[in-house]
């Protein structure tokens, strides 16, 4: 609204307080990309697991940052006491991974791509080394060790939706059931 009065400051100069005094743009919730956002479900409710993110300010000044992994508490507002952070996650996956017996589970055609990709260049680059190994030995469980180590968060999410199996988060532990974590109680 334009007023009659005269004008004690500039407009661009309470454009420019006005924007200072917002603070940063908030980010519109659900919309950050998490490794594992939507890919487990809680044990205990079998609620989805959501990832949320924190900074902690350092006495220096800096700032860490973590990234939590929880239940949703959609299915049951008490849940929710399952909190794990990101790269404790990532070790339970893999531990969970080299456990569980692959070979037993059909796996997605873009996986199986991936995979036969991820043997072909291996083969490769260990013939060229004069390391001599048996191709049996390059299986889905190394690469899944490799993607763990080295990969992007795409390949992460690709390789736990092409193995088509739930898994399940409860007490910081991985299972393929939710009964299973019952017994943990």
């Amino acid at each position: 609204y334009k007023g009659s009065h005269e004008s004690l400051i500039i407009k661009e100069i309470f454009d420019k307080v006005q924007n200072t005094r917002l603070g940063p743009r908030k980010i519109k919730w659900g919309s950050k990309k998490f490794t594992y956002k939507m890919l487990l479900k809680c044990g205990s409710c079998g609620g989805n697991i959501i990832a949320e993110e924190k900074f902690k300010k350092l006495s220096g000044g800096s700032f860490s940052h973590y990234i939590y992994y929880h239940c949703t508490r959609t299915l049951d507002n008490g849940c929710g006491k399952h909190y794990i952070k990101e790269d404790e996650l990532e070790k339970k996956l893999l531990s969970f991974f080299e456990k569980l017996d692959i070979a037993k589970i059909k796996i997605s055609q873009s996986l199986k791509a991936s995979f036969e990709e991820y043997k072909k260049i291996a083969c490769q680059v260990l013939s060229q080394q004069n390391i001599n190994i048996k191709e049996s030995t390059i299986n889905l469980t190394s690469y899944a060790r490799y993607l763990f180590k080295e990969g992007s968060s795409s390949e992460k999410r690709e390789f736990i939706r092409g193995l088509g199996i739930p898994f399940y988060l409860y007490n910081k532990k991985i299972y393929l059931e939710p009964t299973m974590s019952k017994q943990d109680e």
